[in-house]
């Protein structure tokens, strides 16, 4: 390998490899360049060198680049792992020559691609020809010409691989097609443990119970009750399985394929949660009928085998770390001297991207007068922007709701009523000059550079919500009132990075939660440098 000097100096050194690194990296930031170096270093140094490589890297830092160079200079193939299909499709437009993989649902079939339009959606979800060894498939009559095997195979011998979180974590702990892989990149990394939770979750849905004639389990059930539940619904999962065959014993219609499928399944992860309920890492949830058993935390052992196992090298990477070692901890790694931190500052002045605390009041449940305080602060920081564009995030849809009572009509203002309809909202917030967006849901996933927000207002502190029996769970135990806030800090710093997307671009946040005060003060030493040099307390005139 020619000197890394000469390679960080130079994107289009030959010494990066075929193909070439695309044409638009055309030099590589000091940030970057820190990055890159100190992280392969770091998997390379020392008699035992580390395993994992943590790279705080605030928005702007161009986390993609820094991944792909640290896997050039290693020599080896790598998994590019994101949390959606979304980052997935952006890794891709940066690097064309990667391999993307997304999960069955997403490929049509080889022989009735038309089928694959709504209502049916017949994909290579519903192959015939799994568990390997069962003869042909019904959907592709050449299983070697499968859509989804052919888009398998090429993400196996890809150099560079880019799957999603979840898919990862199925396929690598079943199929164990992406097991043992040389190098894995993490991105969004501080929501590993979440994905990793929601992994081991098993629902059970109202419809089957109901038709099982079985009772929900009450939220909060004590372990022996929940064991016998869980015992009883398995069984009942397996009976549905022998009357399917009875009736069908070849499963030649689709519908007894996904039920068969669905059963088979749900049967495993229930038998699983049995064996562990009496530890107490569980906890057991109802809505609206369906059950749910969801684990605590993240036990070392079982992160060891759903996760770490699977890779020899681990590259982690995101905006909102906070706390390595924590983060690190909550997802089982217990040996401070397995993994390595690089802590890079922002690519974008402080001063262009100015972060005011008002603290007009706090927005609690115990203070019924904080929408109106709130309505008249967010009627001020929107005169003072009144030809800009802003978004504002209002955390919750029941504030969203109190604010729009509260506010007077505006041809300026757009309302994002849920998921369905984001891309639509999207659309209409960026064709209207000086439009104000309100959501509850955006502080990840969206970039809004130059004239698309030039201010972002944070209505609330967006603490996890503790209705949730698996979050009030966790901020109870060991180690709970930290994990709680750095939660909340998370999405704090998230929702305030929408807006500076490139050195030259500006945009003000305001924050107008007084409990954003109090959780910044205490949670000086996590927050990254880069976005406490932004934070101004107060803001003349607002």
């Amino acid at each position: 390998m020619a000197d890394l000097g000469a390679l960080l100096a130079d994107p289009r050194h030959p010494g990066w490899g075929d193909p070439p690194l695309p044409d638009w990296i055309q030099v590589l930031r000091p940030a970057q360049r820190t990055a890159i170096a100190e992280a392969a270093e770091a998997f390379e140094r020392g008699v035992k060198p580390v395993r994992i490589v943590v790279v705080s890297a605030p928005t702007g830092s161009g986390k993609t680049v820094i991944g792909e160079c640290v896997r050039r200079l290693l020599g080896v193939r790598g998994r590019y792992v994101c949390v959606d299909k979304g980052l997935q499709d952006q890794v891709l437009r940066d690097f064309p020559y990667a391999a993307v993989l997304k999960g069955r649902s997403n490929y049509p079939t080889l022989d009735f691609p038309a089928r694959y339009a709504p209502p049916e959606r017949l994909s290579c979800e519903d192959c015939t020809a799994d568990p390997p060894g069962t003869p042909g498939c019904m959907w592709c009559g050449d299983v070697r010409g499968c859509p989804y095997k052919v888009a398998k195979a090429a993400a196996r011998i890809a150099d560079l691989a880019v799957l999603n979180t979840a898919y990862f974590l199925a396929e690598a702990n079943t199929g164990g097609a992406f097991s043992g892989s040389d190098f894995v990149v993490a991105d969004e990394c501080d929501r590993l443990e979440g994905s990793l939770m929601s992994y081991v979750t098993v629902t059970v849905g109202r419809r089957r119970l109901e038709g099982w004639g079985v009772d929900p389990l009450p939220g909060g059930s004590p372990a022996p009750e929940a064991a016998a539940w869980a015992d009883l619904v398995a069984s009942r999962a397996e009976g549905d399985v022998e009357a399917l065959l009875a009736r069908d014993p070849e499963a030649l219609d689709l519908r007894t394929q996904r039920e068969l499928r669905a059963l088979r399944r749900l049967r495993a992860d229930l038998r699983r949660v049995v064996g562990e309920l009496d530890d107490g890492g569980w906890v057991t949830t109802q809505v609206k009928g369906a059950v749910e058993f969801k684990p605590v935390r993240v036990a070392a052992a079982d992160a060891e085998i759903a996760l770490w196992r699977h890779a020899d090298k681990w590259l982690l990477m995101s905006a909102t770390v906070l706390s390595a070692g924590d983060m690190l901890r909550d997802l089982g790694v217990l040996d401070p001297w397995s993994w390595a931190e690089v802590d890079l500052p922002s690519p974008f002045p402080a001063a262009n991207r100015p972060i005011h605390l008002l603290g007009v009041t706090n927005v609690v449940r115990a203070n019924p007068g904080a929408p109106e305080i709130v309505a008249a602060a967010l009627r001020r920081v929107l005169a003072r922007h009144s030809e800009d564009r802003v978004l504002v995030h209002t955390v919750s849809f029941k504030l969203q709701a109190e604010l729009e009572r509260r506010l007077p009509p505006s041809p300026r203002y757009v309302w994002y009523r849920g998921a369905g309809d984001r891309a639509a909202v999207l659309r209409d917030y960026l064709g209207r000059p000086g439009a104000v967006l309100f959501a509850p849901a955006l502080e990840r996933g969206v970039d809004l550079p130059d004239e698309a927000c030039r201010a972002i207002v944070v209505c609330k502190v967006p603490w996890p919500d503790l209705g949730d029996a698996q979050v009030a769970a966790r901020a109870r135990g060991a180690g709970g009132d930290s994990w709680y806030r750095r939660q909340a800090l998370r999405s704090l710093v998230q929702m305030t990075g929408r807006g500076v997307r490139h050195e030259a671009d500006v945009c003000a946040t305001y924050v107008l939660d007084r409990q954003a005060d109090r959780i910044v003060s205490q949670g000086r030493r996590d927050l990254p440098r880069w976005w406490c040099e932004a934070v101004v307390i107060g803001a003349d005139g607002i």
